[in-house]
């Protein structure tokens, strides 16, 4: 049986998840958030936004894909506000949405390099 004060301090440490813990749906939300960095080509490209802006032509050549694959990959990072792009005539250039996105990038990319196995 727990003394009134182990009850009590299980009681605020609840309070404290309780409060802090997200609720299912954000959860969820949350997850499929984060699905959109697990492709490998789409992680690429983020990586090569984070460093500047570029065209499709462009990332499809410093990444040696297609440019259908491209627009393709940008089209799911659009949708999921992730990139936005600028047309200027013809050209289309594209970026990171937000500023923290490029600060989140090039620290897990520092991060991982620095990971040995």
């Amino acid at each position: 049986m727990l003394s009134l004060q182990e009850y009590t301090k299980d009681q605020a440490e609840r309070a404290i998840i309780e409060e802090n813990m997200p609720n299912v749906e954000n959860v969820k939300k949350l997850s499929n958030y984060f699905s959109i960095f697990a492709d490998c080509t789409r992680l690429r490209i983020l990586i090569l936004l984070s460093i500047r802006q570029m065209q499709v032509g462009d990332i499809a050549d410093y990444l040696g894909i297609n440019q259908t694959t491209t627009s393709h990959q940008l089209k799911i990072l659009k949708f999921n506000n992730v990139v936005d792009y600028i047309r200027e005539g013809k050209n289309i250039t594209y970026f990171l949405k937000d500023g923290f996105f490029v600060k989140m990038m090039n620290y897990v990319v520092d991060e991982v390099a620095s990971i040995t196995i």
